[in-house]
C-alpha cells in the first residue's frame, strides 16, 4: 500500500503537467485559427500546425519519462518502477484529456447546429463518436507508449542511483587503505614501548 501511495504521490504532478499541454495546445491553435491567415495558405497551414503538434508530443512524452524517472526516484527502484509510473501517467493523463476534448465538442454543438443545422448535428454526432472510441483505443496506446517512456526514465534514474553506488563504494574502500597505514604505525608505536619499558 505504502509502495502504491509513492507511485501515485509522484505522479500527480505530470498529470497536472499534461492537462496543462492540453490546455495550452488548444488555445495556441484556437488563436492561431482566429487572429492569423495560415489557412489560406495550404502549405504553411502543414509545416507551421505540423511543427507545433510535433513539439507537443516530444514534450508530452518527455513529461511520462520525467514520471517514470519520479517515481523510480521515490521507491529507489529503476527501469520497472519507472514503466509503471509512466504507464499511470500516460493513462490518466490521457483519459482526462479525452474527456475534457469531448467536453468541449459537445459545448460546440449548438453553435454549428445553428449556423447548418443538417451537416453541423451530423458532424458532431459523429465527432462525439470519434472521441469516445479514442477513449478505448487511446488506453493501450497509453498505457504502452507510457510503460515504454517511463521505462526510459527509470533506466537514467537507475543509473544515477548506481553511480552513486559506486561512489560510495570507491569512497569506502579509499578509506580503508588511508586507515592501512594509521593501523601499521600504531603497532610500531606500541612496539616501541613494549622495548624501551624491556630495556628499563
Amino acid at each position: 500500500m505504502e509502495i502504491m501511495k509513492d507511485y501515485l504521490s509522484n505522479v500527480k504532478l505530470p498529470i497536472i503537467a499534461l492537462v496543462s499541454l492540453f490546455f495550452i495546445h488548444a488555445v495556441l491553435f484556437t488563436a492561431i485559427d482566429l487572429f492569423t491567415d495560415l489557412a489560406l495558405d495550404q502549405t504553411a497551414n502543414v509545416f507551421v500546425l505540423g511543427g507545433i503538434n510535433l513539439a507537443f508530443m516530444l514534450i508530452y512524452w518527455t513529461v511520462i519519462a520525467w514520471a517514470g524517472l519520479r517515481t523510480a526516484r521515490a521507491v529507489r527502484g529503476g527501469a520497472f518502477d519507472g514503466a509503471i509510473g509512466g504507464a499511470i501517467t500516460a493513462v490518466v493523463g490521457g483519459f482526462f484529456i479525452r474527456v475534457i476534448a469531448i467536453l468541449l465538442l459537445i459545448s460546440k454543438l449548438p453553435i454549428l447546429i445553428a449556423y447548418s443545422p443538417e451537416l453541423s448535428g451530423i458532424a458532431g454526432f459523429f465527432g462525439v463518436l470519434f472521441e469516445l472510441l479514442l477513449i478505448i483505443v487511446g488506453f493501450f496506446i497509453d498505457l504502452i507508449g507510457g510503460a515504454f517512456f517511463g521505462l526510459l526514465g527509470g533506466v537514467v534514474q537507475g543509473r544515477k542511483i548506481l553511480a552513486a553506488l559506486v561512489q560510495k563504494g570507491e569512497a569506502k574502500v579509499g578509506l580503508l587503505h588511508e586507515e592501512k597505514p594509521v593501523v601499521k604505525e600504531a603497532r610500531i608505536v606500541k612496539l616501541g614501548k613494549k622495548k624501551a619499558k624491556g630495556r628499563k
